[in-house]
C-alpha cells in the first residue's frame, strides 16, 4: 500500500509484484555474555511456535549480563525479523482495487502468510533475543486483529521474570 502512496499505477503494481519481504532488525543477545533466565513462566507464549525450533529445542528464555564485549549492553550484531506474502492471482486482484489494507492482510495470512510478530516470537524462544528487544522493536507494528489472525496474542501482562 506504501507504493500506492507513492504514485505507483495499482494496476501496474499488482502485475509486477511477485512478492513482499518486511524486515525488522532486532538485536542479538551477546554470545559471550548470554545465560538462561531463572524463571520463565510465560513459556507457553510459544506454543505455536515449537514446531519451528529446531528438533530437540525448548524454548529457554536468555538475557546477556553485560561485558566488555557487548559493552556492557547485553546485546552484540543484530538478526531480522521477515514476513514473506506471496502476490497471488487474488491478493493482485486487491492491490489492483485498492482494497483496504485489513481485507489484503487477511487474505494473505488465510493464504500462508505469517505475521512479523508472530514469526518473530521464535527468536526468543531460542535464545536468540529477548522479548524485552523483540518488543521494543516491533511495537509499531499492530498485532491484527482477532478476526484475521485469532493466533495472535502477546500476552505482555504475563511477561514477568
Amino acid at each position: 500500500m506504501a507504493m500506492l502512496g507513492l504514485g505507483a499505477h495499482p494496476h501496474l503494481l499488482a502485475h509486477a509484484l511477485h512478492g513482499v519481504i518486511s524486515q525488522t532488525l532486532v538485536r542479538r543477545i551477546c554470545t559471550h555474555c548470554s545465560r538462561p533466565l531463572a524463571h520463565t513462566g510465560a513459556l507457553d507464549v510459544f506454543a505455536d511456535v515449537m514446531d519451528r525450533l529446531p528438533p530437540g529445542k525448548t524454548p529457554v528464555l536468555h538475557q546477556g549480563r553485560g561485558c566488555e564485549e557487548c559493552m556492557e549492553t547485553g546485546y552484540r550484531d543484530r538478526t531480522g525479523v521477515f514476513e514473506v506474502m506471496t502476490v497471488t492471482l487474488e491478493i493482485a486482484s486487491l492491490i489492483e482495487s485498492q482494497a483496504a489494507e485489513p481485507r489484503l492482510l487477511k487474505l494473505a495470512v488465510r493464504q500462508g502468510m505469517t505475521p512479523t510478530f508472530e514469526t518473530a516470537k521464535v527468536s526468543p524462544a531460542a535464545g536468540i533475543t529477548t522479548m524485552e528487544e523483540l518488543l521494543r522493536a516491533i511495537e509499531h507494528r499492530r498485532p491484527l486483529p482477532n478476526s484475521i489472525y485469532p493466533a495472535s496474542r502477546w500476552p505482555q501482562d504475563r511477561l514477568r521474570w
